[in-house]
């Protein structure tokens, strides 16, 4: 979720990072957001095609790296339905794999737990298991080295399951345009993660 971009100066930006408190008049400092941050976006681009040695033509495909400012919502969804169980809003900057944790739902009648190759760590495996859920968390490809076939199979398998939370985040971007207008995690992430999450069921359940 985008928030708006902070003119800040070296030192507002140095006591943010630092953690002080601002020393602005308070109606100056209600401005700034002090807890949205920075990140880097990886994207793919294809590009023209063109000839490789031995004469025929490849199209390339070149990877974006695309700055952003705001906030990150993880996410629990019911697989079947997309309904969303579960919500975390951090900054940006924050890593999606430190979430899991928080977002194992104790109550979801499936034990299996889908996730992409990010969040694949032994932290993540062994709250899995604590939490009695069995891991059909993407395996990550060796570095150096080729992906077994095995793993490929299986990684392909689990996506056809995982891939249903990218529809949950497209149709909540496409129809709720998610971006921060106020300021601040508590006035602006948790409140509009919330007001997103009445539009579920989506259409085929409505």
């Amino acid at each position: 979720m985008e928030a708006p971009r902070q003119r800040l100066t070296q030192e507002e930006k140095r006591q943010i990072r630092d953690g002080e408190d601002q020393p602005s008049p308070p109606a100056k400092a209600r401005q700034k957001d002090r807890q949205a941050r920075w990140t880097v976006k990886r994207g793919r681009v294809k590009a023209k095609p063109g000839p490789t040695l031995d004469g025929s033509e490849a199209r390339m495909v070149e990877g974006l790296l695309i700055p952003a400012f705001g906030y990150k919502s993880h996410i629990t969804i019911d697989h079947r339905s997309r309904l969303i169980r579960r919500f975390i809003v951090t900054d940006a900057a924050r890593h999606d794999a430190a979430q899991l944790p928080g977002l194992l739902n104790p109550d979801a009648f499936d034990s299996r737990v889908w996730a992409d190759s990010a969040y694949r760590s032994k932290a993540n495996e062994a709250a899995i298991t604590a939490a009695g859920r069995r891991s059909m968390v993407h395996v990550r490809k060796p570095k150096g080295r080729p992906m077994p076939e095995p793993y490929q199979r299986a990684n392909r398998a689990r996506s056809a399951v995982r891939s249903a939370v990218e529809h949950v985040f497209a149709d909540q971007k496409a129809r709720m345009g998610l971006f921060i207008r106020t300021i601040g995690l508590g006035r602006d992430g948790d409140d509009r993660h919330r007001q997103s999450r009445p539009q579920f069921p989506t259409p085929d359940l409505a």
